[in-house]
């Protein structure tokens, strides 16, 4: 950084020419600082993407070691270090999840889908958590977000209608449960059996 200017203004007559060319050269000075400052905070931020590469990178190999602990680790330590990547916090929570840490995986959900203003199938994800943290009021919810957003998805229905079932409520699981198989609901039906709540994917 060059090193600061001390000019005692009061000593020089100044002339034009003299104020145009003061300008200029701390115009140039401010430039080359901003130019350093700018270079470095790029530095600093290739520096910090390809740590978190790394860690995912090792978490992956972790994990297919069968050490998800391990693997947890270092997907931790990429969130620390890029805290808004939507893909680092879906690779978390899924390692979360087969570590069966369900409450850090919804956690991470949620940070997910704050970040990613609500994907339909990050509520469907969440959903299915809650489902096994029993939590049927919260999984209902969220399956109805996701139906909103994408009603041709006939597995939601199939899912949702889990939630019904466990919260008492047959006559709407039934309807659901007609919704998943493509039919019309039978208002004399009884309620049926319905499939297990589907695996998360991507």
């Amino acid at each position: 950084m060059p090193p600061i200017l001390r000019i005692d203004l009061a000593m020089y007559s100044w002339t034009r020419l003299d104020v145009i060319l003061l300008a200029w050269l701390l115009l140039t000075i401010c430039g080359c600082q901003s130019t350093e400052s700018l270079s470095d905070k790029s530095d600093t931020r290739q520096g910090s993407d390809n740590d978190a590469q790394a860690a995912q990178e090792k978490g992956r190999l972790l994990a297919s070691q069968g050490d998800l602990e391990g693997a947890v680790a270092e997907y931790t330590r990429a969130v620390r270090i890029s805290p808004k990547s939507v893909e680092v916090l879906i690779a978390r929570a899924r390692f979360f999840e087969k570590a069966g840490k369900l409450d850090k995986a919804i956690a991470d959900w949620d940070q997910v889908i704050w970040l990613s203003k609500g994907r339909w199938e990050y509520y469907r994800n969440r959903a299915n958590l809650y489902m096994q943290r029993e939590f049927y009021n919260e999984a209902l919810t969220d399956y109805s977000l996701a139906i909103s957003a994408n009603p041709e998805c006939l597995e939601l229905y199939s899912a949702r209608a889990s939630a019904y079932q466990m919260l008492g409520k047959t006559t709407l699981a039934d309807v659901d449960f007609q919704k998943a198989r493509g039919g019309t609901p039978d208002p004399h039906g009884s309620s049926r059996p319905v499939p297990p709540t589907v695996k998360n994917f991507p």
